[in-house]
């Protein structure tokens, strides 16, 4: 076999399973037989350690890439021993020793391992980012950290070397696992110990670890000291023992991928660093900030205060209670439990069971492989689609939205069109109690931060330096934006939305019955328009990816949208004047008026899409099978030779394809639109075009129409800027 051709493929799969980028190789060496030390011995981008050879590689050392175990000259193995130094990733092919010393804080540092046929590898120390083991290949641990996963399939083994072993929190002795840790298996397998040089550690095919055969030898680790460990600087252990405590707090840290077996953990302050694992440990995070934590089995944990976490992850058999703090996203896994009085949540993926009470959230999304999870709700004001709802039920349709009021006076809005997905296998329970009274006077907000959101009847006006935060939720509420600042997710349901002024961030959604006036400032990406809402866009700016979903109407007279602007089954969109900055696409069941103003990139219509082309500026337009492209103009040519014959108010079918049409559009604008046939390579599109079955017509009216559509912009505008105004004024 070619030995370049099998070092990049290993390496593709050293890649996969680590997570990270190895360059392509530039420099290369290959150490024959003997004894190689580095330093002094720098390490290419690829170094070759062939049969006969031994490579020791200490602190400074670092390479790129270390493949060892190629066919050489010197019957034997390969050996190479990490005492310190980096590597992005070592691919021990076959007949290779590899043993892996240290501190597993500043020890050696590998990217990956990929071993295979006659390969050993022993690991005592040192950090590894996966372990990625086939055919006969041998794992042996005793210490150090593995960040990501360990596979090791058919024909492999792992023996782990430790004690204090426990597989699903019930003790185990030594021998061979009965139930291995397979990704595939029906039931979760976690086992926990501490390894020989005392560090603890996790596994679990619920994290990815997939090892076919897996040994524990029971051996005994060294003592550890039961007395409470604080860290108020500098950087703590790299985890806890059964029956250790430890605090974190002020300008303190944790390093990345610290794990607590059995333990007592609290973080007031400082920093976590990624990958933290808890198993059967009690935890509290009160201040801080954390990259991510992942609690298995027996884990109880707190978070309140100020702290603010990334990413938590909670499997079967842990809980969480939430009384304050910042999430980003929370995993809730099936068999685990989340309740929530206070604080913020910014992404929740359910699957076990969740009970809020207070605080704000804001997307809720099922994973695929998540089934029958449960959602509580206490509170009141519970309405599905505008109507009064109770008790249990699903959400069924794609339009559904249910809205209310949390405990604490929080609003909340959950459906497709806040963001939401995968409601099939979610359960909701309204539990209606008590509320305390929405205050009805204007609230005005200047140079602070507002409510959490806005019930039935309440009216907000937000003027320069003032800030409301993310998730922030409105149900038949009003809003004047004329400064400040709106952060992510903001959710109005059957409200008034005015902006002149100040931000809103990403993920605005705008749904049921809401009417959005733009005159100023600026929405940022991901702006959603749902079933009942108008949005009106005088001036100001629109970022990427805005979506008019079904049964919204887009109106634009002004301003700019960023691209990927999209109209999908249902929406209707319409531009007056004003510019979208790139590529805008008309899906099955969507209108699109183009009347004037300009697009930069190309429209593109799919199969059962519309677009009205009657003035303004478009680069090009492309379309599918069985989408519908009129255009409306004062005269129509192709390839240059005008188009004689055509009477004033009838709608021609252009059948002719690899041609130009062009001439004057009904507002007097000049366009040129390529209708040639897209482009296939192997039955795929590689270059857009006008399809042969799209309805391309032409329709000729008089020069006057262009007025007459300047006058209808004008009245839509009036009338549009008249029925939000006169809601906002009676608030």
């Amino acid at each position: 076999m070619d030995f370049t051709l099998l070092c990049r493929s290993l390496t593709i799969a050293v890649v996969v399973v680590v997570g990270s980028f190895v360059p392509t190789p530039s420099r290369s060496q290959t150490l024959e037989s003997g004894v190689f030390e580095a330093p002094p011995l720098v390490l290419e981008e690829i170094t070759r350690v062939h049969r006969g050879a031994t490579l020791n590689i200490r602190d400074g050392a670092t390479g790129s890439l270390i493949v060892a175990g190629a066919t050489g000259p010197t019957p034997g193995s390969a050996t190479v021993n990490f005492t310190g130094g980096h590597a992005n990733a070592v691919l021990a092919l076959l007949d290779t020793f590899i043993n892996i010393s240290g501190s597993p804080i500043d020890g050696p540092t590998i990217g990956g391992i990929q071993a295979g046929q006659n390969v050993v590898v022993d690991i005592d120390g040192g950090k590894i980012g996966g372990i990625f083991a086939s055919g006969n290949a041998q794992i042996l641990l005793s210490g150090g950290v593995i960040e990501n996963t360990l596979s090791a399939g058919p024909g492999t083994s792992v023996e782990i070397r430790g004690s204090g072993f426990q597989v699903n929190r019930v003790s185990t002795p030594s021998g061979v696992l009965n139930l291995p840790l397979l990704l595939d298996a029906p039931e979760a397998t976690t086992v926990t110990g501490v390894f020989e040089s005392g560090t603890p550690f996790v596994l679990s095919n619920w994290t990815g670890d997939n090892i076919d055969q897996l040994a524990l030898v029971d051996i005994s680790v060294p003592p550890v000291s039961l007395d409470p460990i604080e860290v108020s600087n500098g950087v703590g252990p790299v985890g806890l023992r059964p029956g250790q405590r430890l605090k974190l707090s002020d300008t303190g840290s944790l390093p990345d991928h610290f794990t607590a077996v059995d333990a007592t953990l609290e973080i007031q302050g400082g920093m976590v660093g990624e990958g933290m694992r808890l198993a059967n440990t009690g935890a509290s995070f009160s201040g801080g900030a954390l990259v991510d934590a992942i609690l298995f089995g027996g884990t109880g944990l707190d978070v309140s205060g100020d702290v603010t976490i990334e990413r938590l992850r909670s499997l079967a058999g842990s809980t969480v209670e939430i009384t304050g703090g910042s999430i980003e996203s929370a995993w809730v896994r099936q068999g685990s439990n989340l309740t929530m009085s206070a604080g913020d949540i910014g992404r929740i993926e359910p699957g076990g069971s969740l009970r809020f009470s207070g605080g704000v959230f804001g997307d809720v999304n099922n994973t695929p492989f998540v089934f029958d999870s449960f959602m509580s709700l206490l509170g009141n004001e519970f309405m599905l689609n505008g109507r009064p709802i109770s008790g249990f039920f699903k959400l069924q349709s794609r339009n559904d939205v249910l809205t209310g009021t949390l405990a604490d006076g929080s609003p909340f809005v959950i459906g497709y069109g806040a963001g939401d997905t995968g409601f099939d296998d979610l359960r909701i329970n309204l539990q209606t109690i008590g509320l305390p009274v929405a205050d009805p006077a204007l609230i005005i907000i200047d140079g602070d931060i507002g409510p959490k959101g806005l019930r039935g009847g309440q009216a907000l006006r937000l003027l320069s330096g003032g800030q409301l935060g993310r998730n922030f939720a409105a149900v038949e509420a009003e809003i004047e934006v004329y400064g400040g600042y709106i952060n992510s997710n903001l959710e109005i349901v059957s409200s008034n939305l005015l902006v002149t002024g100040g931000e809103i961030g990403d993920h605005f959604s705008a749904q049921l019955g809401s009417h959005v006036v733009i005159d100023g400032g600026a929405v940022g990406n991901d702006f959603e328009a749902y079933l009942g809402s108008t949005i009106l866009l005088e001036s100001g700016s629109i970022g990427e990816d805005f979506r008019v979903n079904t049964g919204s109407v887009f109106s634009m007279l002004g301003g700019e949208v960023g691209t990927r602007f999209t109209v999908l089954d249902g929406g209707r969109a319409a531009i007056y004047d004003g510019v979208l900055l790139g590529d805008a696409s008309v899906r099955a069941g969507g209108k699109f008026d183009l009347r004037g103003g300009e697009v930069q990139g190309d429209i593109h219509i799919g199969a059962g899409g519309r677009l009205h082309l009657v003035g303004g500026d478009v680069a090009g337009v492309t379309a599918d099978p069985a989408a519908d492209v009129n255009v409306v103009g004062q005269s129509f040519a192709i390839d240059g030779q005008p188009m004689d014959g055509l009477t004033l108010g009838e709608t021609l079918l252009i059948v002719q394809r690899d041609v130009v049409l062009s001439g004057q559009l009904a507002d007097g604008s000049a366009f040129s639109l390529d209708l040639s046939l897209p482009v296939f390579e192997r039955g795929r599109p590689v270059s857009p075009g006008v399809s042969a079955e799209a309805f391309v017509t032409v329709t000729l009216v008089p020069e006057p129409y262009a007025v007459l559509g300047l006058l209808a912009c004008v009245l839509v505008r009036r009338r549009e800027r008249r029925r939000f105004y006169a809601r906002v004024m009676a608030a």
